[in-house]
Formats: C-alpha cells, structure tokens, sequence
C-alpha cells in the first residue's frame, strides 16, 4: 500500500472518525483506525463497538491496501502537519512509514481483516433525507433531557424519534423528571419510521459531526441501527430500546388539561434565574430551586430562603393568573430555556393539581416544548438544608 494526501484532508476525515476511537481499550484493535486505500481515495475508519465512523478523501494512489494503526497517535501527527502540505504512507512489512517533508515516523500495525464493523448488520432500514441543521435543532433541544443513567433508566436513555400522525417528525428527550419535545416537517421515506431511540452518549458525537455539514443534506437509515451518511461519511450508533411508545398520549392528556397562566420572554427569566441564584455559591444542584411566583403586575423570580441567603426579582410578564406559583429545579429550568431563542415568548401552563408538570411552550412555534416537574413547597429547600 502506498499513497499520498493532502495534509487538510487527512486532517478532515480523521477528525471525523476519531469520536469513535477509544483512548484505552482492552481491545488493541480498537485502539486503531483502519486505513483502506482504493480507487483513488483513502478511507479511515474508528469504531468502539457502540459507534462506527468511516470517512474519505481523494488521494494519490500507487497501490492500494488495508492497514490498522494506532488512531491517537496518527490524529496528533496530523493535527501538526502544515495546511498545505502533502502526506505519503507506504507500508513495509509489519510497518507504516508517514512522510511530509522532513517529517518522518514509523507507525506498528495490525492486520485489517481483525478491524470489527457493525455498519454492515444494519437490518429493515427505512431511509430519509433531511437538513443537517434540522437534524442538529431536533437533537440539541432535546438531548439535555434524555435520561444520563443508562443502568437506572435504560428505557430512557437516549433522544427518541418517530413520525406522528400530523405529520412531523418528533425528538423526545425523557428522564421521568422533565421532558423536552421538538417537531420538524416530517421528511418523505420517514413516514414508516419505527420508534428509535440514538442513545444518549451518541448524541454529542452526532451533533458534532452535524455541526461540520451546515444545511447541506444527510441521508438517515433507521432500522436496527441508526446511520447518518453524506457522500463521504458515514456515522452508524447501536439504538436503544423503545419506551416511549405511550408517551404521546401522556403528552395529549396533560396539554388538554392545562392551563396558561403566564406568558414571559425568555431572555428575561434567564437573567432572572442568573442573578437570584448567586446565592447558591456551594451545595449540590439537585437541592436547588427556584420559587416563581404569579402576581398581577408581573412574575417574581425568588431563590434560597429559609435560614439560607435568598434573594428576588420581579420581570415583566403577562400574567393570567395571579394565584399560581410553583417551585423548579434551577438546573433543569437554565437547560429547558438555554437554547429557547429570545424572540420566542414563553407561554407558561400548569395543571390544577400540585405536583404536576409545568409546561413551557412557545407561543409562536409549536416545536418549542419542554416539561419540569417542579418542587412541592418549601421540601427542596429543606433538603438542601439538610445536605
């Protein structure tokens, strides 16, 4: 095998795949990234078993072949590697030798044939095209609320897609304790689209290599995997259980049941929740609330209490009933409204009964929902104490 590249392309594709290559593994091989040199392009491959990334480039081509060599190291040879310069490999033997210039290295290898793949065992995959950018915005408001705790809540452990009968694609993000929902136009070929959960220690690395593709459109293959390919990546994830499948009519339940009682604008209740809750410099995050409370001239945004520092602020906001109040986790209200966009009024419902949901909405874009469980009274505030 011999071939020279493009130092900026080399860069590129194995920036793409280094994601999916593991810093330590009991496995040597998967410690490696698989180089195939054919018809005039290089493709480089990582996988940990969970994740799968194979990107290309053009190339120059004397003969082609296959070979696995340490992924760490030859990220950091290319990474301080001149822009514009070019790269030749030739394998000799048991060894690669990497050339740029008056840079030369010597790279062990290991037999490609021992380079595992789960692309090829992707099963009754239907297929899609839809914007990268639609993707990513699907994903990125939602991913925060999908269960962390793949041991304790496997069922939830991931961002959940499916069509829904009015025609949208939703992303569900759910960890019993809030819940994040966004719906873009349901693309054509997803309409027989199996529930499918991406789960979530997948979702960085998806969101990352979206972010890389602007607009431009991907290809998405969903069946016993889900694959997201461009004309020179592709990106395969193991999927998750489906748990959600009765979701949706929780979901239809409580917006039926609820009532507005606010409407505020986003920017307005982040600053809010930032200068109220300096009073919380120590203590774990689960412990801390913030207290909003409907008033007829606006919302009073209150945190800590009790025998602990407080402080309050009052916002304007359009209030339609003034004798609501409820308690939320600071944490999980900073993550719902982070990427709420600050043109967007936030229209805020409750149920009639205690301890239900609070529901942010946005008044202009039906995408836009996101759910908390709040805090009864005044018990957070004592656990905080008690910690």
């Amino acid at each position: 095998m011999r071939f020279v590249i493009e130092a900026i392309h080399l860069k590129k594709i194995l920036k793409t795949v280094k994601g999916c290559v593991p810093d330590k593994s009991t496995m040597p091989i998967l410690s490696c990234v698989l180089l195939r040199a054919s018809d005039g392009f290089l493709f480089v491959s990582g996988i940990n078993m969970e994740r799968e990334a194979t990107a290309s480039a053009p190339a120059q081509m004397d003969h082609d072949g296959s070979v696995a060599v340490p992924g760490k190291i030859l990220c950091e040879i290319a990474e301080n590697l001149h822009q514009g310069a070019q790269v030749g490999f030739e394998l000799k033997g048991s060894r690669l030798h990497v050339t740029s210039g008056h840079f030369k290295s010597v790279l062990s290898v290991l037999e490609p044939k021992d380079f595992p793949s789960i692309a090829a065992v992707q099963s009754d995959a239907i297929e899609f095209s839809i914007g990268a950018d639609v993707l990513a915005k699907l994903m990125g408001r939602t991913h925060y609320a999908a269960s962390k705790n793949i041991m304790g809540q496997p069922g939830l452990y991931g961002v959940h897609f499916h069509p829904r009968e009015d025609g949208k694609l939703a992303a569900v993000g759910f960890d019993s304790k809030r819940m994040a929902l966004a719906l873009a136009e349901l693309p054509n070929g997803a309409e027989t689209l199996k529930p499918t959960t991406v789960p979530t220690d997948a979702v960085p690395e998806v969101l990352r290599l979206l972010g890389q593709l602007g607009a431009a459109n991907v290809t998405v293959r969903a069946g016993s995997l889900f694959q997201i390919e461009t004309p020179d990546m592709l990106f395969t994830t193991k999927i998750m259980g489906q748990a959600y499948e009765k979701y949706e009519q929780h979901l239809k339940a409580i917006m039926v049941n609820s009532s507005e009682v606010a409407k505020v604008y986003p920017s307005a209740l982040k600053e809010a929740v930032k200068r109220t809750c300096v009073v919380y410099s120590t203590g774990l995050s689960k412990y801390q609330t913030v207290h909003v409370e409907l008033k007829e001239d606006g919302m009073v945004v209150s945190a800590g209490g009790g025998k602990l520092d407080d402080a309050r602020d009052e916002i304007d906001a359009e209030v339609l009933d003034a004798q609501r109040s409820f308690h939320v986790n600071k944490h999980f209200l900073e993550e719902s409204l982070a990427d709420w966009p600050d043109n967007e009024e936030i229209s805020i419902s409750m149920l009639p009964e205690q301890g239900r949901p609070i529901l942010l909405r946005s008044v202009k874009d039906a995408s836009i929902l996101h759910f908390i469980a709040p805090h009864i009274g005044q018990a957070s505030v004592a656990g905080k104490e008690a910690a």
